[in-house]
């Protein structure tokens, strides 16, 4: 395989052109990470590596974008990523960004937990439902759940519309 053409494209797109008919749109930084030059001689497998390269690039920057956005948890990221990249694709990235803590499925756990036990209001087992149905499973959901419920009885503070409902009774507060 030949490298036939190689001509700027868009921003830092790059439009290569190989064996006259073969086109692909790489990043700059792929690019010179493979020394791609016009009319070099290029194997199959190489060219290969290179596209998955490329793929691999802009899955992990179409995660981050997404991670930008909102929290995931591992299986929620990898089925936002499914959509548009491949699946062994998918797993490297969701991997890449577990390995860098910006994916972790106990933050994100906890932060549902706090959302529905103390905003909505919803019990322990509604919780873990709504735990399950995102993909945290197991011991993260069991804790989180627990950790969340444990700390609320430690405390010993009752929501305030418990609260406000108390003492307008006479009870006082507990």
């Amino acid at each position: 395989m030949v490298i036939t053409t190689l001509e700027k494209y868009k921003g830092e797109m790059f439009c290569v052109i190989a064996d006259g008919n073969k086109r692909a749109y790489l990043h700059r930084d792929i690019i010179s990470k493979f020394q791609l030059q016009e009319g070099m001689e290029i194997s199959r497998e190489r060219f290969a590596e290179v596209l998955f390269a490329s793929e691999l690039r802009r899955a992990a920057r179409r995660a981050m974008y997404l991670i930008n956005e909102r929290e995931y948890s591992y299986i929620g990221l990898f089925e936002k990523l499914i959509k548009n990249y491949p699946e062994d694709i998918c797993y490297k990235v969701a991997d890449m960004m577990a390995a860098k803590g910006y994916v972790n499925d106990r933050r994100f756990a906890e932060g549902l937990v706090y959302n529905y036990a103390h905003c909505k209001l919803y019990g322990p087992k509604r919780v873990r439902q709504e735990l399950f149905k995102r993909g945290i499973r197991g011991r993260v959901a069991d804790d989180a759940v627990e950790l969340y419920h444990l700390g609320q009885s430690i405390v010993g503070k009752a929501p305030e519309v418990l609260t406000n409902l108390l003492e307008i009774r006479g009870i006082g507060v507990i």
